[in-house]
């Protein structure tokens, strides 16, 4: 296994999910979370960066560094990134949820980065309440996946052929082949 990804999905509660919130309660949610985000202490002296003033070429190199997503580059209205110098720990901030935490090492080691990334949201939650409902837990914007736990991992196969290149079967426990890359998808619920 080449790395290891575990992701969390976060919205606060009271307020609109992004995809749903106007232009305004985007920004409320971004000031919001990124004055929570400093009381993180795996993320002090880091810095939540916007995207809108930023150009096509820079937020492109936040997709291939893996602390933004495509989704997250297209959206519109307040939204950003913070993440450590390493990169190992990022949140995307009104992306399809207001917050997308993430932690990726190297090899396979989905333990230690979820005892990081748990440390990370217990931190964050303790400062801003989170969407929760008791039957279903953390309310994401990706049903059926209320509380979702995403664990990734990527191998490399130099001889791993795709029959048309770039697609691939998603979902959660299905291999993804993408140009000689296995993935392996794993979700659980916390």
């Amino acid at each position: 296994v080449v790395s290891s990804r575990v992701r969390l999905a976060r919205n606060i509660a009271g307020r609109r999910f992004p995809g749903r919130a106007s232009l305004r309660e985007r920004s409320e949610a971004f000031e919001l979370l990124r004055g929570a985000l400093e009381g993180v202490d795996r993320l002090t002296g880091c810095e939540l960066v916007g995207l809108e003033p930023l150009s096509v070429l820079e937020r492109q190199i936040m997709v291939e560094q893996r602390v933004a997503s495509p989704d997250l580059v297209r959206a519109e209205g307040a939204r950003g990134v913070i993440s450590d110098l390493s990169k190992r720990i990022s949140i995307m901030v009104n992306e399809e949820d207001h917050a997308r935490l993430q932690c990726i090492g190297s090899g396979y080691c989905p333990t230690d980065l979820w005892a990081v990334l748990d440390d990370v949201d217990t931190q964050l939650g303790r400062q801003i309440g989170f969407a929760y409902d008791l039957r279903r837990g953390f309310l994401t914007s990706c049903p059926p996946v209320y509380a979702h736990c995403r664990k990734l991992f990527q191998q490399d196969y130099p001889d791993t052929h795709c029959q048309e290149p770039g697609s691939y079967y998603n979902g959660a426990g299905e291999q993804c082949a993408v140009r000689n890359r296995i993935t392996r998808n794993c979700h659980t619920w916390r």
